[in-house]
């Protein structure tokens, strides 16, 4: 019994204190007192985990987005230097990023205005 507790703590990364600690109870016969500091709540870890994964994937979706939008405003200054009508950069972005022709048109404008302001 004692060996296998010593393994489970070891796998679930225990500080070697701990886990002789409480291999010693064990091996004292003291039962009773062997888990009588345990404050781990697996399920409420796991939500825990649950949260932070779900806050993680939003993080990497407004990355993405941003990302994305970056790169367009990119690709527009670079056509705008080049003297390009805007026609042309809209479908150099339609063709690019994968945008319907009102989504081209639309972060065309946008990028321009950016393009322009600064």
């Amino acid at each position: 019994m004692a060996k296998l507790l010593r393994a489970l703590l070891y796998k679930m990364n225990l500080p070697e204190e701990e886990t002789e600690s409480a291999v010693s109870k064990i091996k004292e016969r003291k039962m009773s007192m062997l888990f009588e500091n345990v404050t781990m709540d697996i399920q409420a870890e796991r939500r825990g985990r649950a949260r932070a994964e779900e806050r993680l994937d939003a993080a990497i979706k407004k990355l993405d987005i941003a990302e994305k939008a970056f790169e367009i405003y990119k690709q527009v200054s670079r056509m705008q230097r080049r003297g390009c009508s805007e026609d042309e950069i809209q479908r150099a972005l339609a063709e690019k990023f994968s945008l319907t022709e009102e989504e081209a048109k639309t972060e065309c404008r946008k990028a321009l205005e950016e393009y322009l302001e600064d």
